[in-house]
């Protein structure tokens, strides 16, 4: 279960510094409509943000949106920082309510910070591997226990060397 959830963090972790290299040059938005609203994941700007939106179904195809399988997409070529929203160690939270369209509410993170989030599992993922590989008792080049063969390793063949004291 660790390591499916660390490989999930890893793509993710990718998939966030491709997005935060890609936010500098576009803002790309892509988006659901769900019966309890339309949700959108977009980057731009060097930020990272989850908006969720309760509003009339139209107003998604009015602004550009174009479907893409059961997403909707958009792309911008100039993307422009949030402007006077207030952020707290690099995350905003945005809420209003546009007149005809409804409600709005909006989480943005910067995506560096994203990226350091969602590689925090493979580092410990690997630091464990390598822990383990290295403690007394072990192999050195493939981790198995040497308790019961102290002068070669039976699974990778390697022999091993006594340390002087």
């Amino acid at each position: 279960m660790f390591n499916g959830l660390t490989v999930l963090s890893l793509v993710l972790c990718l998939a966030t510094v491709a997005f935060y290299v890609r936010s500098h040059y576009f803002l790309e938005t892509f988006g659901r409509d769900f019966s309890w609203g339309f949700v959108r994941v977009e980057a731009g700007a060097g930020w990272e943000g989850v908006c969720w939106m309760r509003m009339d179904p139209s107003w998604v195809r009015k602004y550009g949106f174009r479907r893409v399988g059961v997403w909707e997409y958009q792309k911008m070529d100039h993307p422009a920082p949030p402007a006077n929203i207030p952020t707290f160690a690099g995350v905003s939270y945005y809420r209003t309510t546009f007149a005809g369209i409804g409600q709005y509410r909006y989480v943005m993170i910067e995506g560096w910070e994203l990226a350091i989030l969602f590689s925090v599992a493979p580092v410990a993922w690997y630091g464990s591997r390598r822990l383990r590989r290295h403690r007394d008792g072990a192999c050195s080049k493939c981790g198995y226990d040497l308790r019961a063969t102290p002068e070669r390793c039976p699974e990778c063949g390697t022999v091993i060397t006594k340390k002087t004291e």
